[in-house]
């Protein structure tokens, strides 16, 4: 009993050892640990048992040690269903119901109308169909615009809630391919490759949450209950239907994996490739066996179902595709990067004109000014004098639905503006307001300010020197700031023409 009491005191601590773990630290000590077994010898049967409910054979060891941490993590979550599952991989999608994640969201939740038309709103409203993506949400109010400009996580929602066409699935992927996946999505984004059918791109985000998450995290089995969706339906791509009557295996495997075995309570399936043909023999060991329905890659999201019975043992044969490398569809920009409008630089070789706003400004806000900067009543930004009143007014602010009008006179080849306000992370990537310059001929020119390129919300007192290129052959008449984002404040401080 003593050897038996020392044994357990060494085996609780090995876990506890190290934050960075290999494949064979998921050991039956491990296993033993987590499971908060309180004696070895009553104990030591069960665990076994307990270890040998899932066996996983693939050509990585990585992924056959995890077969060691499901029943720990079946232990610690019991009774999860799919959609339990879903949730927490998905997260808190917020309440804005034109939004793709909270839409992706319902239809994942919820059957029969509200599902049709979460479904509906996705399709008509946010899928972007040139730029082959969702919009991240349209605005309710104001302009009722679209945020073009999706996350990567919103991407991702509708292919893993299956709320999309393959099509829709395929090309929503490519888009993830040009955004920066963070760590804690890799494991979404691996799911929504495989469901894309895009098995190799779906492997390597695997291979990198595994890796990030699991074996250099302090906790793997919490870990992978975090990425647990990923690799049952994403690598091993097994899925009961909706109405609960097919077993649907659509293996999520990388091109060179050829024989592979998954081992789990209740099911059994050998995944094999010989010469042209795949060949998966499954064995249920349920009461009511399912259909099975082997779903093979096509390219381009299309599949093929290949139809088998309820049988609890039955073996499946279809011809293996004709797999076409994908064409890169993004360009790699190896020279400068691209200009950013409204950042130029002044042109020392004319003159400046600042413009007299006494009449135009309303509000203040407080600000310092060093003694280099200031220069009579102008201060110099970055190069550029403003007319800023050293008391009083400083500043005239402008938000939607509202437009500010100020008139201006003269020609230049450059209108300078000192510009201070704010914006928020819901209004990345679109136009948060435009500056529009007016000719005496009707004609004009415009800024856009977009968050976060030129224009993102800065300290009380701080401004931006912003420029808007004009045409120096034509006479101006007006400038007009006109706010499109709701709940944001545009504020002008200073003009000056070049």
């Amino acid at each position: 009993m003593k050897r038996n009491m020392a044994l357990l005191l060494l085996l609780l601590t090995l876990p506890l050892a190290a934050q960075r773990h290999t494949p064979r630290d998921f050991n039956f000590s491990y296993v033993f640990a987590q499971s908060g077994a309180k004696d070895m010898d009553e104990m030591e049967d069960s665990i076994r048992q307990m270890m040998a409910a899932y066996a996983f054979s693939t050509p990585d060891m990585h992924v056959n040690a995890l077969a060691r941490l499901m029943a720990v993590a079946d232990q610690r979550l019991p009774g999860m269903s799919r959609l339990d599952w879903m949730r927490h991989l998905l997260g808190d999608v917020g309440r804005d119901v034109l939004s793709t994640s909270y839409l992706a969201a319902q239809y994942a939740t919820n059957r029969g109308p509200r599902r049709q038309e979460a479904l509906r709103v996705l399709d008509s409203q946010l899928w972007l169909e040139e730029q082959g993506h969702w919009a991240e949400f349209k605005d309710q109010q104001g302009l009722q615009r679209l945020h073009e400009h999706a996350s990567v996580r919103t991407t991702c929602a509708p292919i893993v809630a299956e709320a999309c066409s393959p099509r829709q699935a395929f090309r929503a992927s490519r888009y993830i391919d040009s955004q920066e996946v963070m760590p804690a999505d890799k494991a979404l984004a691996a799911l929504a490759h495989f469901k894309a059918g895009r098995n190799q791109q779906g492997w390597l985000l695997w291979q990198q949450a595994m890796r990030s998450q699991i074996y250099d995290g302090a906790s793997p089995v919490d870990s992978l209950n975090r990425l647990r969706l990923a690799l049952t339906e994403g690598l091993f791509g097994v899925q009961v239907s909706e109405d609960g009557k097919r077993l649907i295996l659509r293996p999520g495997f990388p091109n060179d994996w050829r024989d592979v075995a998954v081992h789990t309570p209740q099911f059994d399936y050998r995944y094999q490739v010989k010469g042209d043909v795949v060949v998966m023999d499954v064995t249920q060991h349920t009461r009511k066996p399912l259909q099975v329905v082997l779903r093979i890659n096509l390219g381009g999201g299309a599949y093929r179902d290949v139809e088998g019975s309820s049988q609890p043992n039955q073996v499946l044969r279809t011809p293996c595709p004709v797999r076409l490398p994908e064409a890169d569809t993004y360009e790699s920009y190896a020279s400068l990067p691209p200009e950013v409008p409204g950042m130029d630089e002044p042109l020392f070789d004319r003159p400046f004109k600042t413009v007299r706003m006494e009449r135009v400004l309303t509000d203040s806000i407080p600000y310092d000014i060093q003694p280099e900067f200031l220069l009579k009543d102008e201060y110099i930004v970055q190069g550029v004098p403003f007319r800023v009143p050293l008391e009083g007014p400083n500043i005239v602010f402008v938000q939607y639905p509202d437009t500010l009008w100020m008139p201006l006179s003269g020609k230049g080849e450059q209108l300078w503006l000192l510009m201070a306000g704010t914006t928020n992370d819901r209004e990345r990537y679109i136009r948060n307001a435009v500056v529009v310059a007016h000719y005496e001929d009707g004609t004009r020119d415009s800024l856009s300010l977009v968050n976060p390129d030129n224009w993102s919300p800065l300290a009380t007192g701080r401004a931006r020197r912003l420029c808007l290129r004009l045409d120096d052959t034509k006479k101006l008449v007006a400038l007009e700031i006109r706010p499109e984002s709701a709940e944001i404040k545009i504020g002008l401080m200073g003009v000056t023409l070049q």
